[in-house]
């Protein structure tokens, strides 16, 4: 499914736009649009405030309301400010409910491009207070989003292929590796992934007007012909984002904007009992699930056997979205992931004997070496080593022992004390349970730990979930990766 383009005359501009959806129901006094974008609204008695990204896109805009008859109010043509916010003024704007319409321009005159159109952002003025109203979707949305699976063993199944999405083909597998190579962090790589689909992917119009047949939407159909609607989009992406290493779904459920035909929510649409009508993605980084909607962040178009030049990425709107944003105009629907099998933590022993472990261990594409021992399968390292190999990284962490106690204090320079990084004489030692109370940043957590030799030695993947650190075991190889996020086994 493809939202509909329209256009606006603008004084002396043409602007194409992407239509968005709708807010209601929920109540609050300040919208956040997306995780890893500042573009914000905040309301107050009098006015809108609104924070901006920093990039050149943003430096001119045009701010109107619309009323349910798309009658205009209070249009005005605005700069942002050096601090990337731009206040609204509401004065005069009689007691009602109201859409906001945000266009935006690098240049004060010449094209402004549509960035918050529709019935995205929908505003409340009483005669005491000014609000937003949430879609009637978001709370459905927040109940299905949050009872989905991250555990590890969840995690390694959106890892896998499936149907539809062939991520171990080697055209897949090739074409990921080309697009992320050098790109450090799962989120940046994402990202990379999500522009390469807007930039090098055409939405078939063709098919959604019903002008050819649906044809088959994988990953591989959509890759060799470069076009596809909602779900060859979706089935691409997660490919390619599942060869890269990082977790993808492809979810499905109802969107407004087809086509034109709807815009805001109803009973029946909001009901979740009508077909679904579009797909999207959400990937696996820094410790959450992101929303992702490729689809709605191109313009490519094939239409009539022509593919549409000079167009592309035409956005980050549909990139990383809060939920409150993303509800506007998408409805889950639930999907069950009770065939995945249940994820269970393997129990600590409390004593034995440690066998060495004699592997090789990479540390950022540097091969260090560590004292290290295998309990139960698993490698321990002495935690003030790990400390030490991963010092003046953006991971790099420091430890407070004090009174039966550890304190994990991330983001701090480890202060070595000359113990670190001693070799062991190779044979294997007794351990038992390490009984000390760990927190980091000042919440207690749980780790597996054991005292080996009077030092502390705990497990390499906590610390690794812990501090956001990716670590594998390949080829008989431990890579420990600062730059790359932690997938879970």
């Amino acid at each position: 499914m493809k939202k509909r383009f329209i256009s606006l005359a603008l004084a002396f501009v043409i602007a194409v736009s992407i239509p968005l959806g709708a807010l209601a129901a929920v109540t609050a006094p300040a919208l956040r649009f997306s995780h890893s974008s500042p573009f914000a609204v905040a309301a107050a008695r009098d006015r809108l405030t609104f924070t901006l990204p920093s990039d050149s896109d943003f430096a001119y805009l045009r701010i109107s309301l619309t009323d349910r008859n798309e009658i205009e109010y209070n249009l005005e043509w605005t700069k942002r400010e050096s601090d990337n916010t731009v206040s609204y003024s509401l004065s005069g704007v009689e007691n009602g409910t109201y859409f906001v319409q945000i266009f935006i321009s690098p240049v004060q005159f010449g094209a402004y491009r549509s960035y918050v159109i529709g019935r995205l952002i929908k505003v409340v003025i009483s005669e005491n207070s000014v609000y937003f109203e949430l879609a009637r979707t978001y709370e459905a949305n927040k109940l299905i989003f949050d009872s989905k699976r991250a555990d590890g063993t969840a995690l390694l199944h959106y890892l896998e292929p499936s149907e539809g999405v062939q991520s171990g083909h080697r055209s897949i597998t090739a074409l990921a590796e080309s697009i992320v190579k050098d790109i450090r962090g799962d989120f940046e790589r994402a990202r990379a992934i999500h522009d390469w689909v807007c930039d090098n992917i055409w939405y078939d119009e063709d098919v959604l007007y019903k002008r050819a047949p649906y044809g088959e939407q994988s990953a591989l159909s959509t890759l060799n012909s470069k076009r596809g609607v909602c779900l060859g989009f979706a089935n691409l992406t997660a490919a390619l984002l599942r060869a890269a290493g990082i977790p993808a779904k492809v979810v499905t459920g109802y969107a407004l904007g087809v086509g034109g035909e709807d815009d805001e929510w109803t009973n029946e649409s909001a009901s979740g009992r009508l077909p679904a009508n579009h797909a999207w993605n959400e990937f696996y980084a820094n410790g959450r699930w992101v929303i992702t909607d490729p689809t709605w962040n191109t313009s490519n178009s094939y239409s009539r056997g022509r593919y549409s030049q000079d167009t592309g990425l035409y956005g980050y709107y549909y990139f990383d979205m809060t939920l409150e944003s993303f509800s506007a105009d998408h409805l889950i629907y639930d999907y069950s992931e009770a065939h995945i099998p249940a994820h269970a933590e393997p129990k600590p022993a409390a004593s034995g004997t440690a066998a060495p472990n004699r592997s090789k261990v990479m540390v950022n594409d540097r091969e260090v070496m560590f004292e290290a021992y295998t309990i139960n399968s698993e490698n321990y390292f002495k935690l003030r080593d790990v400390m030490y190999a991963i010092n003046g990284t953006s991971k790099q962490f420091h430890a407070v022992y004090d009174s039966g106690a550890i304190a994990l204090l991330s983001r701090t320079p480890y202060v070595p004390d000359g113990t670190e990084m001693r070799q062991g004489d190779g044979t294997s030692k007794s351990f038992i349970t390490n009984a000390a109370s760990i927190y980091k940043d000042g919440n207690e957590i749980t780790l597996t730990a054991y005292t080996i030799g009077g030092n502390n030695f705990f497990r390499m993947r906590d610390i690794a979930r812990e501090f956001n650190i990716f670590v594998a075991f390949t080829d008989g190889v431990i890579i420990i990766d600062t730059a790359r996020d932690y997938v879970a086994p």
